[in-house]
């Protein structure tokens, strides 16, 4: 039996990748009548449950955050780090998995130097632009590198590298409904365009503020699908309460906040009743967006160089429009929303540019090289 471990930090924007690659691991071990179990050791934030729920059995190590920023907090983390790598170090030991895949983030890498020192292979895939710190110090120790972007490769340096796109699962998109019947099934007014506006699992909350001081306006003329993160979701329901006080119950419906998208069913009807999206630029909420050939309006975390790489990156396709936060004014936003859904030309070029700014190779191309670096195909 193989045994193969994932580790990474403990965002959605870290496990759902990994979750991407270990499903495909699976359909591929079939093939090759192979058995697999999957493990992770890293830090797993709120996720220990979605992995298992996967087959993955969950270890736990401390993560150090390499910041971009002075902090004091670096200082400290230097020794979780240490205490982490030693932790890795017995974990290994016992669990000697014939591969390590590492998707980088805090506690990702003293799994990979612990993996260095007992000879496992090593393989890493980067999600950014812009690759993390902890991917660039890991690249000196790994067999193979996966990138999502190609501006990425540059700084590695290595020729151990392959473009394989950000993995997204596979449920996503597979089977995805008509935006029509989406729309109908959700409870969604046909004849009105549908913005998603989504912030990943902890919701933006710059972004969600903005969506609530301009909610009057859009609502005139959009229905608004709002993901505001799972510990802003009661705070949104008293404010949207007041701030829509006045409205009628036609126009109140308009507006419909949820915590977050749990599975892959509510994820997948969100995408495909949306006419546009407007969201961060994390790399896994891009790469879903091309999947679902939808355009899109990405506004960058301000202090994320990262995230402005990935969505000019994107946006270069033709793909998507750039907002930067400074920037982000309601006339602005609502004359590109506009602009994008009242031009029927421009918007089947954005969509056609994500269709084909899409990998949805990614996850299967990741596993197959993890099965070559386990000797087994």
């Amino acid at each position: 039996m193989l045994r193969i471990l994932f580790t990474g930090g403990g965002t959605g924007g870290h496990i759902y990748p990994l979750i991407a690659v270990a499903r495909e691991l699976k359909i591929a071990a079939v093939s090759e009548n192979l058995k697999v179990k999957s493990f992770y050791l890293g830090a797993c934030g709120d996720y220990k449950e979605t992995l298992g729920g996967e087959g993955i059995t969950v270890m736990k190590v401390a993560g150090g955050k390499f910041r971009n920023y002075r902090s004091i907090l670096n200082f400290f983390d230097i020794f979780r780090v240490i205490y982490a790598f030693f932790q890795s170090l017995v974990k290994l030991y016992f669990l000697m998995p014939d591969v390590i895949f590492s998707e980088g983030g805090p506690g990702a890498l003293p799994v990979v130097i612990a993996g260095r020192f007992y000879r496992i292979p090593v393989i890493i895939h980067d999600a950014n632009a812009i690759p993390g710190k902890t991917s660039l110090i890991s690249a000196r120790y790994a067999s193979r590198i996966g990138i999502s972007f190609e501006s990425a490769a540059g700084y590695f340096n290595r020729t151990n590298i392959a473009l394989t796109g950000n993995p997204i699962r596979s449920g996503l998109v597979e089977n995805m409904p008509s935006k029509e019947f989406a729309k109908t099934s959700l409870g969604w007014n046909g004849a009105i365009p549908v913005l998603l506006v989504l912030g990943g699992s902890q919701g933006a909350t710059r972004i969600n503020d903005f969506i609530f001081e301009n909610l009057d306006f859009l609502i005139r003329d959009f229905q608004i699908y709002h993901q505001v993160g799972r510990a802003n979701y009661d705070e949104t329901i008293n404010q949207v309460g007041f701030l829509l006080d006045n409205f009628t119950a036609e126009e109140k419906s308009r507006y419909r906040p949820v915590a977050y998208f749990e599975t892959d069913e509510e994820m997948r009807k969100a995408y495909a009743a949306s006419d546009l999206i407007i969201a961060r630029a994390g790399a896994g909420t891009i790469f879903e967006i091309a999947a679902a050939h939808k355009p899109s309006i990405l506004i960058p975390l301000p202090e994320g160089a990262d995230q402005k790489a990935n969505a000019y990156a994107f946006a270069d396709s033709g793909a998507a429009i750039v907002i930067l936060q400074e920037n982000l004014t309601p006339n602005i936003l609502i004359s590109q929303v506009k602009k994008i859904l009242g031009d029927k030309a421009q918007a089947e070029t954005m969509i056609k540019a994500a269709a084909q700014f899409s990998k949805p190779e990614a996850g299967r191309m990741l596993a197959e090289e993890i099965l070559r670096l386990a000797g087994r195909t």
